[in-house]
Parts: structure tokens; sequence; C-alpha cells
């Protein structure tokens, strides 16, 4: 019996420590304390300088796109580890076939905009400055090809990274890229 009760109080104490934050996009702040939806933070870069115990918990907001990078700043411990996951509006924790809508992303990379036609040099070709070395491109999410040079662009989803003259990503598209890739458009990961 006493085993039992021991048991049963230590289960309430781990249980008891658990904290539990939330992290909006849209609706957070970094000055917020984080542990409740109606005070979410807003950052990764807020994670990543926070101290976690084992048994907390990270719920990242459904729909969100977070382009940063997350670096997990503590441990759990084997029985307890520290979580991530994601909400939806009702503060619902969403774990595998139970998660609605769009996923949380965390991907660290550039959205690019603003494309010229390079057509003149190489056809069907478009640049845009950006001083942001991509080791990947990713066109609506897929990852693209990179290309030895710009006169081997040929087919979609190919790139090619230049520093002659100016930092220039340059990728082969029938229209406008900004057109053409929507969801969400062409991203330079740095990662």
């Amino acid at each position: 019996m006493i085993k039992y009760i021991i048991l049963k109080l230590l289960l309430i104490v781990c249980t008891y420590g658990q904290t539990i934050y939330y992290v909006d996009k849209d609706k957070g702040a970094d000055g917020n304390n984080g542990t409740t939806v109606a005070t979410p933070w807003e950052t990764v870069a807020k994670i990543n300088g926070e101290s976690f115990s084992a048994g907390d918990a990270i719920y990242f907001r459904t729909d969100d796109t977070w382009r940063e990078i997350l670096t997990i700043p503590s441990s759990g411990s084997a029985g307890s580890p520290i979580t991530f996951s994601s909400y939806d509006s009702a503060a619902v924790p969403l774990y595998g076939t139970d998660c609605v809508g769009e996923q949380p992303i965390i991907n660290n990379s550039i959205l690019t905009s603003t494309w010229i036609d390079y057509s003149g040099s190489y056809a069907n070709t478009w640049y845009t400055v950006n001083s942001n070395e991509p080791l990947q491109v990713l066109f609506d999410g897929t990852r693209g090809t990179e290309e030895s040079s710009a006169s081997d662009l040929n087919a979609a989803n190919e790139w090619f990274w230049t520093t002659a003259g100016s930092d220039t990503l340059i990728v082969y598209s029938t229209a406008d890229p900004d057109a053409e890739y929507t969801n969400p458009g062409i991203e330079i990961s740095k990662n």
C-alpha cells in the first residue's frame, strides 16, 4: 500500500512539473510567457534562447511557417522527453493522424521574389540578386536540381548560383517564377 501511494505521488509530481509552451507566428510575441494560447511566443529564436525541463512540451500553431532554424537548447530524460508537436485554434494538441490542416513548417529558408527575365541569354531563365548562397533551392516545396551553369538550365526545378558580377540565383521557368510558383514560391535554403 505504501509503495502504491509513493508511486501515485510521484506520478502526480511528474505530471504537475510539465510546462506546455505555445508558439504562434501571427498572434504571438516573444515578450509573452508562452504558457497559454492567449500568450504564445512568436519566434523559433525565442525557443532557441530558453531552457526547458524534462517533460516540457512546445506546441507550434498549425498552418504557420517559420523561416528560422530550430536548435533545441535543452534535453529531457529517458522517461520524460521534451516534446514538440502542433496545436489547432482550439489549443488541442495534435498527434499523427489527428492532425488537421497544414502542419507547422520550420525550414530556415528565404522566400525569393522579384524575378528578372534572363531569356535574352538563355531560354526560359529568370534571375534574382540575393546575398544568401543556397545549399538547396525549393520550388513550391520540391527540392530543385543544381546545375553547373546557366546554359544547362532546361527543365523545371533546375537552378544555378553565380557570384560573377553579383550574387545571383538563376532558375528555369517557362513563366515569371512569382506567378509559376505560389505555394509558397521559390525558397533559398541555407541548410
